[in-house]
């Protein structure tokens, strides 16, 4: 029942929820600044902050005032860039196409 006040059937059922098991997946991971970064799969947001990660890898953070425009630019452009791919090529790859992958991570 929902707020309507009519009943309707329930997406998962008791039975759903007992035949469900997960499954173990290695995270997609990027070497950055002497660290690993590990995020979920491409079934997630994970990957757009990986691709953030490559995309800034070449520019001299440590240079830049961290409250100053050029890095608020500089992030929110890469930012940009990322999000555009997530969105044109990051999908579960149990329920979407292979036939176009994200060229970048």
């Amino acid at each position: 029942m929902d707020t309507s006040g009519v009943p309707h059937r329930g997406l998962l059922t008791a039975d759903d929820m007992a035949a469900w098991t997960p499954h173990i997946e290695a995270p997609a991971t990027y070497d950055y600044s002497g660290y690993t970064v590990c995020k979920a799969g491409f079934w997630s947001q994970g990957p757009a902050l990986l691709q953030q990660l490559a995309l800034l890898k070449g520019f001299d953070l440590d240079g830049l005032d961290p409250a100053g425009p050029d890095f608020i630019h500089l992030q929110v452009e890469c930012a940009k860039l990322a999000f555009a791919d997530r969105d044109a090529f990051y999908g579960d790859p149990d329920f979407r196409s292979h036939s176009r992958r994200c060229p970048v991570v």
